[in-house]
């Protein structure tokens, strides 16, 4: 009798081992990664409310840099999901509104990437603000976005976070805990052409893979930033350098883009490369047309090549 009172009580603690293992077992499953999203907000404005401030190319670089993106569905993401503000949609309104929402949506195993293209400056206190499609020099609280605003909107957010900003003197934004890309520096106003800025148009050569150093198949943020440094600084013949902030702890291998196709094998860098100073390029063979000094782009001022 007790030998058979053992047998069943064993036979209980297997059971319950079994179930504790089943309820585990679904639990982790349940805790696994979520599927990796990137979730961009593209902002371009050519077509300001004051017409004197109206550019050739930032709504179609709002577009590309999009489109580029888009097209790593299936590659580096699984998915890819885009909010893009052109023209009269960029208002400060409707920019902040799409920054805030962008938190509701992310969970740490995504990218958020914010792009902004057009008119940019710096208040009296060195501050980088975004002029958007409303612009008023008399109503700036509610006609720009800020560093400050895009900052509260971003930083602590789940996932990894870049703000990529193609506007005169956004290298201002100085230290930051979100990864930062601008055209430009400080002091600098930022070029660009028919087609695209100097900036966008050397992102998206960089993106597709003209960055693609080690020929791996991944570009990673120090091959862009190795890529447009130099590049910009050819299309811009010297007179516009990028500016890039990275927080503690970023690591140059972070992948930006695929260009392989999906289930081929790549190659992974044992030794990932590092950002190093990039001297001024020497451009051997001149475009045509050259560029002149870029003039300054105030507010009201009707811009030529310059944002």
């Amino acid at each position: 009798m007790i030998l058979v009172r053992a047998r069943f009580l064993n036979q209980i603690t297997i059971v319950a081992a079994l179930a504790v293992v089943l309820v585990c077992g679904g639990t982790a499953a349940a805790q696994q990664p979520a599927p990796q999203t990137l979730y961009m907000v593209s902002v371009g404005i050519s077509q300001y409310q004051n017409p004197g401030m109206n550019l050739q190319s930032a709504a179609k670089d709002a577009v590309d840099i999009a489109e580029t993106f888009r097209a790593q569905k299936g590659k580096l993401f699984n998915n890819v999901s885009v909010t893009t503000l052109i023209n009269n949609q960029a208002t400060a309104g409707s920019i902040n509104q799409a920054l805030g929402q962008l938190r509701t949506k992310t969970n740490p195993y995504d990218y958020v990437i914010v792009y902004l293209a057009g008119h940019g400056d710096c208040n009296a206190s060195g501050e980088f603000y975004f002029n958007a499609h409303d612009f008023n020099p008399f109503q700036k609280e509610s006609t720009t976005v800020s560093w400050r605003q895009m900052q509260q909107a971003l930083s602590g957010m789940p996932g990894k976070v870049i703000v990529i900003l193609d506007s005169c003197r956004s290298g201002a934004v100085g230290h930051s805990d979100l990864i930062v890309l601008s055209s430009a520096m400080a002091h600098q106003n930022a070029g660009e052409s028919a087609a695209n800025g100097f900036f966008t148009q050397a992102l998206v050569e960089g993106l597709s893979g003209k960055a693609d150093v080690n020929k791996n198949g991944i570009i990673t943020l120090a091959e862009i930033n190795l890529y447009v440094s130099e590049r910009v600084e050819q299309l811009s013949f010297g007179k516009q350098q990028m500016a890039t902030v990275m927080p503690p702890n970023t690591p140059n291998s972070l992948p930006l883009a695929s260009v392989t196709t999906p289930g081929a094998t790549v190659v992974t860098n044992s030794s990932p490369a590092t950002i190093q100073p990039v001297p001024p390029v020497v451009n051997s063979v001149p475009a045509a047309n050259p560029q002149p000094d870029f003039p300054s782009s105030g507010p009201l001022a009707r811009p030529q090549r310059v944002w």
